[in-house]
């Protein structure tokens, strides 16, 4: 019996970015709370209100076909508004004139905790005089069969993660660039935007997480996060050590 052809590189990359998704565990308070961290460092270097921390917010949808679903955006109260849409206005950036703004949509399905889609995007005026600038980072909710309807094109045209980036988010640029971008959890794809607009912000290196079997709030967190009983993760590190990614590979063997 013949076995079927592998699909094409960019429908496998398209498939590849759908299963991390499907197997990434996401709850709306957890990426809420990496939001906010990198939110708040930016306010400890000056680049935004301190008040930030205050604007972030997780809503639940109020239509029944959301049921369970929550966006993670900036309030009204947020400090600056790119059209309809509440945005933090950015100062200090090495590459961005002062005003320019950062908004974010992300939609969690707080039943399933399963991340569905987001947005993040930075907006502003080169330094020096220069151009209007924009880019953001789009994950698509939709299916492969949706893109493929919507982007008159194919998972080359239209990646599932991708950046945009041009002169003015507000008009349909052609040609409309959508630069593929690999697996990026939210938090990440902020990181990487706010490096881009400023080098310096370039995220520290963190040390690899670590369960503390001495820490009873650590052992409960990551017996939860990896779905196991506290016993078995209490086993499993004295078996390969303390961290995350070991535990995780032999849970996978």
């Amino acid at each position: 019996m013949t076995s079927a052809p592998p699909p094409p590189p960019w429908q496998a990359r398209h498939l590849k970015l759908e299963e991390e998704r499907n197997r990434t565990s996401l709850r709306p308070g957890e990426c809420k709370t990496e939001l906010v961290r990198r939110l708040a460092g930016l306010a400890q270097k000056r680049h935004c209100s301190p008040a930030v921390v205050g604007w972030l917010q997780a809503q639940t949808y109020i239509k029944i076909w959301k049921a369970g679903r929550k966006i993670i955006t900036f309030s009204e109260n947020a400090d600056g508004r790119f059209r309809e849409h509440p945005a933090l206005r950015l100062c200090g950036l090495s590459n961005l004139d002062d005003g320019a703004l950062l908004t974010l949509s992300i939609e969690v399905d707080g039943k399933k905790d399963r991340l569905l889609s987001y947005s993040i995007g930075i907006l502003g005026t080169a330094r020096g005089g220069g151009p209007p600038w924009y880019a953001r980072v789009d994950l698509h909710e939709e299916g492969d069969e949706d893109l493929r309807g919507d982007c008159h094109g194919g998972f080359c045209n239209h990646p599932l993660l991708h950046c945009h980036t041009g002169m003015d988010p507000s008009t349909k640029e052609r040609p409309e660039v959508r630069a593929p971008l690999p697996w990026l959890m939210p938090w990440e794809a902020l990181e990487w935007l706010l490096a881009t607009a400023d080098p310096v912000l370039e995220p520290e290196p963190r040390p690899a997480p670590r369960v503390d079997l001495n820490d009873d709030k650590s052992v409960t967190y990551w017996a939860q996060r990896l779905s196991i009983s506290r016993e078995r993760l209490k086993n499993l590190v004295i078996e390969v050590g303390p961290l995350v990614h070991a535990v995780k590979r032999r849970l996978q063997e």
